[in-house]
């Protein structure tokens, strides 16, 4: 999860520091061409590299989409796993906790968010003995016929 929360942040500083870049350039070209009188051939080209950004950001803004379809799918399907237990181990409730609060700051709510508040309320026991009770059972995925 942390990696996918990385990647999604490097994208967003990305776009943004491509913004940046391009106005900076756009800036270089148009006191060059001031000098040399190639304004034409300067506006198609940034034409070009803004249409390329206008790309870049629409995949990022997808890619954001898609993480917080995927972590509250996850979240959700953990989480009724955990409630259907009866209880969670310490550990496991740290990882959902800190996959739960990336989903929200990216945006992320509603059915998630509810199935998470019912986790916190659940019995927090030692990892081992979480596996011990469950044989591991309660969190595969059942077998479709």
């Amino acid at each position: 999860m942390n990696h996918t929360v990385y990647t999604l942040l490097l994208a967003l500083i990305g776009g943004s520091a491509g913004t940046a870049i391009l106005e900076f350039v756009k800036f270089l070209i148009s006191r060059y061409d001031e000098k040399t009188g190639k304004t034409d051939q300067t506006a198609k080209k940034i034409s070009e590299i803004e249409r390329s950004i206008t790309l870049i950001v629409e995949s990022v803004e997808a890619q954001r989409e898609y993480l917080i379809a995927s972590a509250r799918d996850r979240i959700s399907w953990l989480g009724v796993k955990y409630i259907n237990a009866g209880f969670v181990g310490i550990e496991a409730f740290s990882d959902y906790e800190a996959m739960y609060y990336a989903y929200h700051k990216m945006g992320g709510n509603g059915h998630a968010k509810a199935i998470y508040e019912e986790v916190k309320k659940l019995d927090r026991i030692p990892d081992y003995e979480a596996r011990q009770r469950c044989n591991g059972a309660c969190l595969r995925r059942k077998e479709t016929s």
